[in-house]
């Protein structure tokens, strides 16, 4: 029981999260940058990147629409960092078969 609530209060948190990016956030960098930076900090756990998968992959897909939607252009950006952390829990531990080793390329290009 207490397991339950605990699950379903940790999915409100990731779904406000999601929405300190979504469309009412039109000018508020800081809402924004804080929210995916813990977004990335929760997917990164192992405990709590399960919960992004629930209802088949209900938040994943709340943040791939709010992604690719050009009316939430100011942050897109955000989201996509983001889906790139996901991707990135989703890779294989070796890199002979890793369809995303080009994602750790391209961050260390960056820096």
């Amino acid at each position: 029981m207490m397991k339950k609530v605990l699950d379903s209060k940790k999915t409100m948190v990731l779904k406000q999260l999601i929405n300190q990016m979504g469309y009412r956030n039109t000018n508020n960098m800081e809402a924004s940058l804080n929210a995916s930076s813990v977004l990335i900090e929760l997917i990164e756990m192992e405990k709590t990147f399960e919960l992004f998968w629930q209802d088949d992959a209900e938040i994943i897909n709340s943040i791939v629409e709010l992604a690719i939607d050009p009316l939430n252009s100011f942050n897109q950006q955000y989201l996509l960092h983001v889906l790139v952390a996901i991707c990135k829990q989703l890779k294989p531990q070796s890199t002979a078969q890793n369809a995303f080793k080009n994602l750790d390329e391209d961050d260390e290009e960056a820096q």
